[in-house]
């Protein structure tokens, strides 16, 4: 797929604006299709680094305090449905 096909613009996404992005570019002679050329070109000159992710344990008693404040309870309300649905199985 190609990236121009990925980048809508204001008259796809809000075409009830007043003002749009082509207002904007003619005062610099360009055309949508020129931003969007630009854009791409821009985005394949950009060399490519992946950055390693640094992971930092939480002490003990905040992964307890979320697990028991978040975690916990989302679980068994996701499984009350499923536990009242199958409540007629003998297990």
């Amino acid at each position: 797929m190609s990236l121009l096909n990925l980048i809508p613009s204001h008259k796809q996404l809000d075409p009830g604006r007043k003002r749009n992005i082509d207002q904007a570019l003619v005062t610099v002679g360009k055309t949508p299709k020129d931003l969007l050329y630009d854009v791409v070109t821009e985005i394949r000159e950009q060399p490519v680094s992946v950055v390693p992710l640094i992971a930092v344990q939480m002490p003990a008693s905040v992964a307890q305090r979320l697990t028991e404040a978040y975690v916990s309870p989302a679980w068994f309300d996701a499984h009350k449905t499923r536990r009242s649905r199958f409540s007629f199985l003998p297990f």
